[in-house]
């Protein structure tokens, strides 16, 4: 199995995010940013043994295959789409800072941070964002689904990109959207995007019938650079289905293949997080989740859907973008990499707090104290890099300097 389709196959699974290290800055006032990854990574590592085995089914071998149906379908415009999805026209462009409380935790409080979205800056849509948006008017259809793709707008500098679609069922759609307006679906995600990123609703476009959403994304698979879209399996069965096939399967399966030849194929499988699970799993766990994991990969032979849409990074441009401290940040008008080690970001860690500063003294807070505003906050394993999507489009010919835990990278 390849790295793109076991990304395609998890369909943005919320619980381990295909186990990438993403600082998500939720200001916990009982919890430290750091204290928070280990707790995230210790958690991540421990459901990773369960949520791999579900992403093994997951993955569809998917043709080359989609429906042209035109242009832009959703919006009228590039411009009209940049000013709504960086604008203050999501339907969830406000919030102040809220608390909540972990079930298994009841006597913890955390905090959930605020995010103000603003208007679009015009002259940026028009001379940078715009002329960059792809009209992809593309469509599939599966199991009573209709996945339509609009349009997308991707940034090189960065390798950051938002792609607008809808997702369509007469029948109805059951999804749920979280306080700054990232969607999911609880029973299983139905489409994988093949690219890290996260789904955000545009409220007044949708309805229990038809799912209207931006994607914003990265391009982080180092195997792949192109943004594949398609169904996934949650789009063709129900997890109790999946769990019964599954278990008739494995009853199969331990037939056939012997026990020992399965633990060393978890060996190879799990590769350098096989210490941890050696040490916290017993030898029969290991087994039995060796045995589901074939039987998964069995299974997506019997439901695979045979259409897909593919976004070809080739064809995209770069937007202006900014070096600063000395090439240790790369800014654009809508994200920000920082490179770590470079800045002192000590491995493990993000920043608790970066702040843009413009030429004409106003500050764009990206995230710190109780602030969220950026769409996603992703680092790599290693700890090289961190980059943040913002929740609105900037003007990088305005930037003075970023500060990053209060220390100041100018403009180079």
């Amino acid at each position: 199995m390849k790295r793109e389709d076991l990304f395609l196959a998890i369909g943005q699974v919320e619980e381990c995010r295909l186990a990438r290290t993403e600082m998500q800055v939720s200001n916990a006032s009982l919890v430290t940013e750091r204290e928070k990854h280990v707790m995230n990574h210790s958690s991540i590592r421990k459901r990773i043994f369960r949520n791999c085995l579900t992403a093994a089914i997951i993955v569809s071998m998917l043709a080359v295959t989609a429906y042209a149906v035109g242009g832009f379908l959703i919006f009228e415009s590039p411009q009209e789409m940049i000013t709504t999805i960086f604008g203050d026209h999501t339907g969830y462009d406000h919030k102040d800072v809220t608390t909540w409380t972990d079930p298994e935790k009841p006597d913890s409080v955390y905090l959930d941070p605020a995010y103000d979205r603003v208007p679009a800056d015009e002259q940026v849509v028009e001379e940078e964002a715009a002329p960059l948006v792809e009209a992809v008017g593309r469509n599939i259809q599966w199991n009573g689904y209709i996945l339509t793709i609009d349009a997308n707008l991707y940034d090189s500098a960065t390798k950051c990109g938002a792609v607008i679609y809808t997702l369509e069922n007469p029948k109805g759609l059951s999804y749920e959207v979280q306080s700054d307006g990232s969607v999911w679906f609880p029973s299983g995600e139905i489409i994988g995007f093949g690219q890290y990123g996260y789904s955000y609703i545009l409220r007044d476009r949708s309805s229990n019938t038809k799912l209207t959403a931006t994607y914003y994304y990265q391009l982080r698979d180092p195997e792949n650079t192109d943004l594949v879209i398609g169904f996934t399996q949650w789009a063709s069965t129900t997890q109790e289905e999946i769990q019964q096939n599954v278990e008739a399967i494995k009853q199969q399966l331990r037939a056939e293949i012997p026990e020992e030849e399965i633990y060393e194929f978890q060996k190879a499988y799990y590769g350098a997080d096989w210490p941890w699970f050696e040490e916290n799993r017993t030898r029969d766990e290991i087994i039995d989740a060796g045995y589901e994991v074939k039987a998964y990969e069995r299974l997506k032979e019997i439901t695979v859907c045979p259409d897909q849409i593919v976004i070809s990074e080739d064809t995209q441009k770069e937007m202006e973008s900014i070096a600063l401290g000395g090439g240790k940040a790369i800014l654009s008008p809508i994200a920000l990499v920082l490179h770590c080690k470079d800045i002192g970001i000590e491995e493990g860690t993000s920043p608790d707090r970066v702040v843009i500063q413009f030429t004409d003294g106003t500050e764009y807070t990206v995230c710190g104290d109780d602030t969220a505003n950026y769409v996603f906050n992703v680092g790599d394993p290693e700890g090289n890099e961190i980059s943040y999507m913002f929740n609105r489009i900037i003007n990088v010919d305005e930037i003075s300097a970023v500060l990053i835990n209060g220390v100041e990278l100018r403009v180079d």
